[in-house]
């Protein structure tokens, strides 16, 4: 299960910004940075994002890795979603691993799966601490999401709690919110490419 809250950054934010936030009770660990290459597959006709799923083969790490998203729920920018993440050598649907394979043929049978979109991310990580134990995760992101030749601007800061604690990323939206320009954001990076293309399907139950 992934728990997350996003948040929409309404002005330029830097990482320096995002370290000199009041985190208490918590600290921030070390920032790390990547380049992140993010492409989202469906059949010609959709018929993975109809049945409220999503795949994407994300590179840019130490290795690729290929993630099944289920359909989810979201509260004031706090998303929570079964997924599926697997490391994967092959940039193609038909090398990833098998329980991934399998399970996309439960839900669009052998139907071949094509790149639909992609987002370009530079993305900035900490460790969330807590009396010197990590206790999840907060990214700063800025990008662009593209689909069929358009794009739209991305900049948004997520932060992810070990063990799916969906009150506690309430309470650490409201503390960032108090401090930048930021407003809960209830569509994923994926639902906003699908926007791009005209697409309406809801991730959500």
């Amino acid at each position: 299960m992934e728990v997350e809250a996003k948040l929409a950054l309404t002005a330029p934010t830097s990482p320096h910004q995002i370290e000199a936030l009041d985190w208490t009770p918590y600290q921030l660990g070390p920032r790390h940075d990547v380049q992140q290459h993010d492409t989202f597959f469906d059949t010609a006709d959709l018929a993975l994002s109809k049945t409220r799923h999503a795949v994407r083969l994300r590179e840019g790490g130490v290795t690729m890795v290929v993630t099944l998203k289920g359909p989810g729920k979201v509260a004031a920018g706090v998303h929570e979603r079964e997924e599926l993440e697997l490391p994967t050598a092959a940039p193609e649907p038909d090398g990833w691993p098998e329980e991934v394979r399998a399970q996309l043929r439960r839900l669009i049978g052998d139907q071949p799966i094509q790149r639909l979109l992609e987002v370009r991310n530079h993305r900035h990580t900490w460790a969330l601490l807590h009396s010197g134990q990590t206790i999840g995760e907060v990214a700063l992101d800025k990008g662009q999401i593209i689909a069929n030749n358009r794009s739209e601007p991305m900049h948004e800061l997520e932060i992810e709690l070990k063990g799916g604690l969906a009150e506690g990323l309430v309470l650490l939206s409201q503390l960032v919110q108090q401090q930048l320009p930021a407003q809960p954001e209830d569509r994923s990076k994926f639902a906003r490419g699908l926007a791009l293309l005209g697409i309406g399907i809801s991730e959500a139950e």
